[in-house]
Formats: structure tokens, C-alpha cells, sequence
């Protein structure tokens, strides 16, 4: 079962701006680039937080994933990857993310700022 908010290391309760600050830390700790000799392990990771902060990144599908969490969906009867009445697979949640003009600008803008590159 995957639990956005213990992937990002987050309570239920946690505001906008602590989720936001908690993606960033382990996006940049987790990239394959800072992770030498265990790009794989770090790849996996980083797609798990990226998916994590898709969901809860976003007010909407935010509060669909509590309400549906809430009402024991989440994990259970539709699998980990059902969120928000919609169901996610991680091209998906890749694709949304960067269609997602905001959220591509501050990932590569952290990105350079650590001498990493995003576009590869």
C-alpha cells in the first residue's frame, strides 16, 4: 500500500508549504545523479516521491486522496495506485507533472541550482 505522506515523511496534517519543503529535501537527496553506484535504488525512490508529491502537491487531488483514504479505499479494495476516484500509474503521474508548468520549473530550477541536470 502506498501512503503518500509517510513517502514524503509528512503527517495528514501537514500544510502545503511543509510538503512542498519535504519533496524538494528528498528529491534532491534521492536523485539518481547524487547517488552514485545505486542509481537504480535512487530511481525508484525518486519516482516514489514524485508520485507522492503529485497527489499531495496538488489541492485537488489532495483532498481526494484524504477522502478516499479516509473512507478505507486507499490501498485496499483499488490498490496503491488508485487516488482521488482517478487511477495512477507513474507515466501517468510523470506526464501530469510535466505538463505541469509550475511544478517543471521549481524541479529544475532545484535541480541547477545543485549542478544537476533535469533534461536527461
Amino acid at each position: 500500500m502506498k501512503e503518500y505522506y509517510s513517502i514524503l515523511g509528512m503527517s495528514e496534517g501537514a500544510s502545503r508549504e511543509e510538503i512542498k519543503h519535504a519533496f524538494r529535501r528528498l528529491a534532491m537527496e534521492y536523485h539518481p545523479d547524487r547517488n552514485v553506484g545505486n542509481e537504480k535504488w535512487a530511481e525508484e525512490k525518486f519516482k516514489e516521491i514524485n508520485e507522492a508529491y503529485a497527489v499531495l502537491g496538488d489541492e485537488g487531488r489532495r483532498r481526494e486522496y484524504d477522502r478516499m483514504k479516509r473512507a478505507g479505499f486507499v490501498g485496499a479494495r483499488y490498490g496503491p495506485q488508485y487516488a482521488g476516484g482517478r487511477y495512477y500509474n507513474q507515466e501517468q503521474v510523470f506526464r501530469d507533472a510535466f505538463a505541469n508548468p509550475y511544478l517543471f520549473q521549481e524541479l529544475a530550477r532545484m535541480f541547477q541550482e545543485a549542478g544537476l541536470r533535469f533534461d536527461e
